[in-house]
């Protein structure tokens, strides 16, 4: 009989949204230029949450009575993880909340579509230490990075983020938070995973199928279903899987695209919960080239 997993949410928990973007610099941004459709405000994900120690209370996962049947094939895993590789267009929202106090908690909403495939996220609420400092801008285009905050220009230019990041600490950094707000790099611990399963426990959306799984630190080391490139970004976002296993539940509709992504991730602080929920698929959108643009200040 297999192995029943799926996490009752005793404390809710996310990836170490930490305090790199805290430290890459935040400030009003604009999504000028961005034709996006309307997304729904995500819910909110920090149930679960009070009475709670700050910093101190790790996230505690038990075995999860609705998991049913047989671990989920790999191939419907990697056809819901690829889903959103070529689209012409979906809007979502990002909220983060939990336990770590000591992590940064960023709300806001991206789009993602065309061909190429072009993404760009904003940061519209950025919690460091109780206080709102601010919002920042990610806009990938053509694979090219480029970032947009009162750090650089006082926020009226673009900042060119290198392609080779090699000893560029900043650029480095900036990557892996683009990286924890692309859902498509986010999507891709499902194929880690090697127990995900079919679940009726927690919240029901209409018309979706609910999946629900963990990710340890050796799985996500020697999954052969990953490349590298893809072993290493999700290495990079959670750094903490040696003191838990995360959790990661989606939310599938008939196309097995995501309706809602939660991720949940132990951190040194406590824990942190990541809610994306997606709409309008199907809606064109366009994300042009930034414009005006200035390099990535070597000192950021």
């Amino acid at each position: 009989m297999a192995r029943s997993v799926g996490l009752r949410r005793l404390a809710r928990a996310v990836p170490a949204l930490t305090s790199a973007l805290v430290l890459a610099g935040c400030g009003s941004g604009s999504t000028s230029g961005v034709s996006v459709p309307t997304a729904p405000a995500a819910a909110s994900s920090t149930a679960g949450m009070a009475g709670m120690a700050m910093g101190t209370t790790t996230p505690t996962l038990t075995p999860d009575a609705g998991a049913t049947g047989a671990p989920v094939a790999a191939a419907t895993l990697g056809s819901i993880a690829d889903s959103l590789n070529s689209i012409s267009g979906v809007s979502y929202t990002f909220t983060v909340g939990g336990s770590d106090m000591m992590s940064a908690w960023p709300n806001g909403q991206g789009t993602l579509g065309g061909s190429p495939i072009a993404l760009d996220a904003k940061v519209t609420k950025l919690m460091t230490m109780g206080y709102d400092s601010g919002s920042m801008e990610f806009r990938s285009v053509g694979g090219q990075l480029y970032v947009q905050s009162v750090r650089w220009d006082s926020g009226r230019s673009w900042a060119v983020v290198p392609a080779n990041a090699s000893g560029n600490a900043a650029a480095t950094g900036l990557q892996t938070q683009l990286d924890q707000l692309d859902p498509r790099v986010e999507l891709k611990l499902l194929q880690a995973s090697r127990n995900v399963h079919l679940t009726t426990e927690g919240t029901s959306l209409p018309s979706t199928s609910h999946y629900v799984g963990e990710v340890s630190a050796a799985e996500l080391a020697s999954t052969t279903a990953l490349d590298s490139t893809a072993r290493a970004a999700l290495g990079q976002i959670y750094p903490s899987l040696s003191i838990k296993p995360l959790s990661v539940d989606v939310w599938v509709d008939s196309q097995q695209r995501p309706v809602r992504l939660e991720i949940i991730s132990p951190t040194p602080g406590g824990g942190l919960d990541l809610t994306m929920n997606f709409t309008g698929y199907g809606t064109p959108v366009t994300i042009p080239t930034p414009s005006p643009t200035i390099p990535l200040p070597a000192n950021s």
